[in-house]
């Protein structure tokens, strides 16, 4: 379509929705450095370089994480409180094992974290590949959190579980294709989203 957009998704999903275990993961330093940056990117300083994207601030130094309800044992905590400094340093200490004490996550969302970054390379093939056309790329999961390329701030209230594109891919596991032309909720315009699921039988 004339003057649209292209953006890539890849979805995890699983049919039994099975947790995987902490013990596939040896998250070297560098890798703990680099698993977790959080969207809100104002509620913590950073040295990441920014630029302009579809007239938004992003950072195409690292891919970002955002929470959605689910990743939460109480949703409605979640969302009914503003999130602070203290919050974000807290997910980044549980996310990169410096601190033990879990901030109120389920415990599905830490490794869904360190798969979404470490498992599949998402990040680096995302830098490595670089195409003209797509605006977004990002990685969303059943645990509650979507992992965004560049990075960039979204709505608190953004949940990719109730996105067209998400509930065609859980609809179609397997299967690879394009979603009709519709309004990107992070202010691309027109946009095609290209869906493919990944998921883990048995």
């Amino acid at each position: 379509i004339s003057l649209s957009n292209y953006s890539v998704c890849v979805v995890f999903v699983n049919e039994s929705y099975a947790e995987i275990s902490e013990s596939k993961f040896q998250l070297s330093d560098t890798d703990k450095d680099k698993v977790f940056m959080y969207h809100n990117r104002s509620l913590l300083t950073d040295d990441f370089r920014d630029c302009k994207f579809y007239k938004r601030r992003v950072t195409l130094d690292r891919s970002c994480v955002k929470f959605s309800q689910a990743a939460f044992e109480n949703p409605f905590q979640y969302l009914d409180r503003d999130e602070t400094a203290a919050d974000v340093s807290q997910y980044k200490g549980f996310l990169t094992k410096n601190i033990d004490t879990n901030p109120g996550f389920k415990s599905t969302l830490k490794t869904s974290v360190w798969a979404t970054y470490n498992m599949y390379k998402a990040e680096e093939f995302w830098k490595s590949n670089k195409a003209r056309y797509v605006a977004w790329r990002y990685i969303a999961t059943k645990a509650g959190l979507i992992r965004i390329y560049p990075g960039v701030n979204l709505l608190k209230s953004y949940d990719h579980e109730k996105r067209g594109w998400w509930r065609q891919a859980m609809a179609h596991p397997g299967f690879m294709f394009l979603t009709t032309p519709y309004i990107d909720a992070w202010g691309s315009g027109i946009v095609l989203t290209f869906v493919h699921t990944i998921h883990k039988k048995g």
